[in-house]
């Protein structure tokens, strides 16, 4: 039905009434068209202001009583016209709110974390695809990845290892501590950019942690399954990376 079509596009009950009631009879007044839709004359005032906004009505000119007729239903058409421009003006300012608010939160003392879990069967795809965003965020700052990692690390990412010190000459230094290796150790004489120190304390790590820029990486490889979190977190990686560059300095 109609007035189905109508409530649809946006029209309230009242204003459907009223709207049908006057290309029923083509012209009305106010007091008429309170009588014949039963809605009060009060309330009548507002929706005629309501419809004659939307350009459904119009008022009859140069009559002493104010007369109401209906606008040709083509300007139904001028609802979504209306939506268009309000919904372009939203766009504009969620535009300009999204750059003001990118700036007014780029020296924020805090951020929101972002925690990736990778399991085993997609890890190898994950560290290809992430690897360029991992070094574009370490460049912003020192162009150093920190971290420790655990012997079965290069046994089992071997194949990547290499990828990533053959990609990363000139680009980003490794630093990291680990147990005693000869794996770790010859991937550090054939890239002079990978350094490695044996970890002073008593107990071995069992798992990898690099901090890479903002994100801070956690890589499983010791026991099955294998699997990768991959956590964003600016502030977190920032309290890290100072954390390494002081153990670093001072092993």
């Amino acid at each position: 039905m109609i007035s189905e079509i109508l409530l649809k596009l946006g029209l309230s009950e009242k204003e459907v009434r009223v709207y049908l009631a006057l290309l029923e009879h083509g012209r009305l007044t106010a007091s008429e068209l309170a009588r014949k839709t039963k809605i009060k004359r009060p309330t009548m005032y507002v929706i005629l202001q309501a419809l004659t906004v939307k350009h459904l009505i119009a008022k009859e000119p140069g009559k002493k009583v104010e007369v109401f007729i209906p606008m040709p239903p083509d300007s139904l058409k001028s609802l979504f016209t209306q939506e268009e421009r309000e919904l372009h003006k939203k766009k504009e300012l969620a535009a300009r709110a999204t750059l003001e608010l990118s700036q007014y939160g780029s020296n924020a003392v805090f951020s929101i974390p972002k925690v990736t879990f990778v399991p085993e069967e997609d890890m190898n795809e994950y560290l290809y695809a992430n690897t360029p965003k991992w070094n574009e965020s370490m460049l912003k700052y020192d162009g150093i990845l920190w971290g420790f990692t655990t012997p079965s690390y290069v046994k089992v990412l071997a194949e990547y290892v290499d990828w990533w010190s053959e990609k990363t000459i000139g680009l980003i230094d490794l630093k990291l501590f680990s147990a005693p290796d000869d794996d770790q150790y010859a991937f550090s004489k054939k890239y002079k950019h990978r350094e490695m120190k044996v970890w002073p304390g008593k107990n071995m790590f069992n798992t990898s942690l690099t901090v890479q820029g903002d994100f801070v990486v956690m890589e499983h490889t010791e026991v099955k399954p294998y699997y990768i979190i991959d956590v964003y977190d600016k502030v977190l990686a920032e309290n890290l990376r100072e954390m390494f560059q002081v153990l670093w300095k001072t092993f």
